[in-house]
């Protein structure tokens, strides 16, 4: 029998990472809800199946009430019904917990009890033994960072498969302002401008005629070599950081001309390589 729906239930310590644990879920296509009530987990998962949401991840933890054996039983009735299911568990140092909650100054879910922090932390991780011990997969979140955790649960979630890194290309014009989600900008601003021709002046850098016109300059062909070359580097460790989306930014004065070539050409020649692509000219059209 076919399984109906894969199912990522995520839980563990407060402040162990599960926030960043959903938001990677999310970055990968999963419909991810956060919060949910142990005792209503079968349910929303039912409803969300048939709705056509066959990729989930959920976090179920100690904010909504409800029961350690309330996940435990809600996870038992989905596998009865031939979900796919993993539990992930998350956790941490008492050390480490602290210093996460130090310095996002948000309150522990067991403080409301009456207790210090180092004594919430206490009584949690003894609430939430059992579900520990009953984890497909527990990852101790202890001196890591955002994306040496992104990579142990490719590792860990998709027996070493990468998230996918998507390239997103952009060209504009320098004096419409710079792309506010640029990760990285490229200035082409010195080359040889051909809106001095009057031949080309109103083409754009997606025409034959401007392409074969910067193929006669020598100092573009190598200033796109020592780009494409630069930027071949940045994204390969970029891909393994664990980035999923890397914005790239191309700019000349007006975004008609230079940028576009530059931009189309590194978006084909990085589609070879076989990365995800994404292309936008901004300034296209503006004057």
């Amino acid at each position: 029998m076919d399984m109906k729906g894969e199912i990522i239930v995520i839980t563990g310590m407060s402040g162990a990472g599960k926030t960043t644990a959903i938001d990677y879920f999310e970055d990968l296509g999963y419909f991810c809800i956060d919060n949910v009530p142990p005792d209503l987990l079968y349910q929303f998962v039912e409803l969300l199946s048939k709705a056509g949401k066959g990729k989930l991840a959920v976090v179920v933890d100690i904010r909504s009430g409800g029961t350690v054996d309330d996940i435990n039983d809600s996870i038992m009735e989905l596998r009865k019904s031939n979900f796919d299911v993993k539990l992930l568990f998350l956790d941490s140092s008492d050390e480490f917990i602290i210093r996460r909650y130090a310095f996002t100054r948000r309150p522990h879910p067991f403080l409301s009890k009456g207790l210090s922090l180092e004594e919430a932390i206490k009584v949690e991780r003894t609430y939430l033994q059992s579900l520990k011990e009953r984890a497909d997969i527990v990852i101790d979140t202890s001196g890591i960072n955002i994306y040496e955790f992104r990579e142990l649960l490719d590792k860990l979630i998709f027996t070493g498969e990468k998230t996918p890194l998507t390239l997103n290309f952009v060209s504009f014009g320098f004096k419409h302002g710079i792309p506010m989600t640029s990760d990285v900008v490229i200035d082409t601003r010195f080359l040889p401008n051909p809106y001095y021709e009057d031949s080309l002046k109103d083409l754009t850098g997606i025409d034959q005629k401007i392409a074969e016109f910067f193929e006669k300059f020598q100092i573009v062909g190598e200033y796109y070599k020592k780009t494409f070359d630069f930027l071949r580097f940045v994204v390969e460790n970029y891909n393994h950081s664990g980035k999923t989306f890397l914005t790239i930014s191309i700019g000349c004065t007006g975004g008609r001309h230079r940028s576009v070539y530059f931009a189309d050409k590194l978006a084909k020649d990085f589609k070879k390589l076989g990365y995800r692509v994404l292309i936008k000219h901004r300034d296209l059209e503006e004057s």
